[in-house]
């Protein structure tokens, strides 16, 4: 894992090593632990600092596939990696390094961000753990089209009944 944070956007530091990372510099504390499918980030700042959030970077290797994002501190962070973004949902295409990138408000009182990920049924349009209605509607506006994943659910290079089929034989799963 590699590890960036900044302070104040002057002072940038930077931190490579396994799982998981604790440093500290510029009057903040971060450490990052990776799981296979998750980075929890904490981060606390020493109470004569003034700045109200600190920007933090980590590098790490996932294995391609379709993944949804989880829970609510996603609001605070944004997946980085080559690929299709939709909602909640990620098509991976390229390698394993995917950049997690955020900015996260910071005090004096410690708090771990759970950056959680899981993967994506492929009936899922929008990532958002259950294949349904909203799910059919994306892959219907498509219908006809050369549009790749995530709408053209079986990769034959048209979305089509096909499709749509795997959609309704996926209703209601998680």
């Amino acid at each position: 894992m590699k590890l960036v944070y900044y302070v104040l956007y002057v002072a940038s530091f930077t931190f490579v090593g396994e799982s998981p990372l604790h440093t500290s510099g510029g009057g903040v504390v971060v450490s990052a632990v990776e799981s296979q499918s998750e980075v929890a980030i904490t981060v606390r700042k020493e109470p004569q600092r003034s700045q109200t959030t600190v920007g933090v970077t980590a590098y790490i290797e996932v294995e391609p596939r379709p993944i949804r994002l989880v829970g609510d501190d996603w609001r605070f962070a944004a997946w980085g990696c080559t690929g299709i973004t939709h909602g909640r949902r990620v098509d991976m295409t390229g390698g394993p390094t995917v950049m997690i990138d955020g900015t996260f408000p910071i005090s004096t009182v410690e708090r771990t961000y759970s950056l959680a990920w899981a993967t994506c049924d492929v009936a899922d349009m929008d990532g958002d753990g259950v294949v349904g209605g909203a799910d059919l509607a994306e892959v219907l506006n498509k219908w006809g089209r050369n549009s790749g994943p995530p709408w053209d659910v079986q990769k034959h290079g048209t979305v089509d009944g096909g499709d749509i089929a795997v959609i309704l034989n996926r209703w209601g799963t998680p």
